[in-house]
């Protein structure tokens, strides 16, 4: 054990938590699902949570690698968390970190630290490989003498997590020399500092902007400042070019028509590309789910919705369609086989069907909800 981590200053505290909500609202991407799990926390940031990941769109490479994701920015939060980073390089090594995360939860904030995974037993990749990836501190154990956080787990599942003190250390220092690989951004971003802004607690739900984004996601129309790069598995990095806007402007596809870009690259898979992995089907889902849930809450909170009851009751049914296809995808390889060749024609014409149906759906909610505004 270092001697740092008995630090007096602490003793007087055993054990802080901050609130978090574990979800499974947004699970496709950590950048997404970590800061969701602070403001879900806060019922009176949910007017907020719920016009927000309303609308899609997808990213194709160069080699035609699909990534999909939602037409938000990385930090769409700006107006309710209070955030800031500091990279590797700005942390001294003589500043014990485990010290300093215990410090910045005294003060309220959460922690969002890149750590290698090789030195931590709840994740993957322990005693396997070095892997530099993201987990969300939102407490401390003086007593038990660990940190409480959430993030993949062993299973690939969102979960909540323990990580002993001496495996924290190990796993932050270690970061320091293996994070190029699979973070390069932790030269700059290493931890991630976030606390809940007072004045956005006083959001309101604006139902004329959520009805722009489902207008929005059911014309395919996008707005290229808001898509967030996305990037793809690593043997497909060298293809992409960041700083090529023109490029990535005209390999996005907005809103609904994402449908029909996974049923091209469902094609793909029969002609033996590679071309996507089951995160697509995953977001496809959590998506409608979504918006499922917003709907319901519009219901709840505008009495002259009432009346959308029926169509959501309908686009309920195409999101448990999603939601068996998703269970499909996850179990089919993204490479051609031949026994495979039926599942993946069914697949291609269950989205169509669901996409069809949901645009169908969605119009006419569109429309009965414009005229109670």
């Amino acid at each position: 054990m270092h001697d740092g981590f008995e630090i007096n200053e602490f003793s007087q505290n055993k054990k802080n938590e901050l609130k978090v909500k574990l979800h499974n609202e947004i699970t496709t991407y950590l950048y997404r699902s970590l800061p969701i799990a602070i403001i879900l926390s806060e019922s009176r940031l949910l007017p907020w949570f719920n016009q927000h990941y309303i609308q899609i769109c997808s990213q194709i490479n160069r080699n035609g690698y699909i990534m999909v994701d939602y037409m938000e920015l990385g930090l769409n939060f700006d107006d309710i968390l209070e955030h800031s980073y500091i990279g590797y390089d700005a942390m001294d090594h003589t500043v014990n970190i485990i010290d300093f995360v215990r410090e910045q939860i005294e003060h309220g904030y959460y922690v969002i630290a890149c750590l290698d995974e090789f030195y931590l037993s709840e994740k993957e990749f322990y005693n396997k490989r070095h892997f530099v990836h993201e987990s969300l501190i939102y407490g401390y154990d003086n007593v038990n003498k660990k940190f409480m956080g959430i993030g993949f787990n062993r299973s690939h599942s969102f979960s909540k997590l323990n990580f002993d003190y001496d495996m924290f250390y190990n796993a932050f220092e270690s970061g320091r020399g293996c994070y190029m690989e699979t973070a390069p951004y932790a030269t700059d971003q290493a931890l991630q500092l976030i606390h809940i802004k007072p004045s956005g607690l006083k959001c309101r739900f604006d139902l004329s902007n959520f009805l722009k984004e489902i207008k929005s996601l059911i014309d395919s129309t996008g707005n290229i400042k808001r898509v967030n790069y996305i990037s793809p598995p690593n043997h497909e990095k060298d293809q992409w070019d960041n700083n090529n806007a023109f490029v990535l402007k005209n390999r996005v596809i907005y809103g609904i028509d994402t449908y029909d870009v996974i049923i091209g690259g469902l094609d793909c898979i029969l002609e033996g590309k590679q071309v996507m992995d089951y995160r697509a089907f995953h977001l496809l889902f959590e998506h409608s789910s979504g918006i499922s849930k917003r709907l319901e809450y519009i219901r709840s909170n505008f009495k002259k919705a009432n009346n959308i009851e029926s169509s959501c009751r309908m686009y309920d049914y195409e999101v448990k369609k999603l939601d068996s296809l998703r269970l499909d995808a996850l179990k089919t390889p993204y490479i051609s086989q031949p026994k495979l060749e039926k599942t993946i024609i069914d697949m291609k014409n269950s989205l169509y069907s669901v996409k069809e149906n949901s645009k169908v759906i969605l119009s006419e909610v569109y429309e009965y909800l414009l005229r109670i505004l």
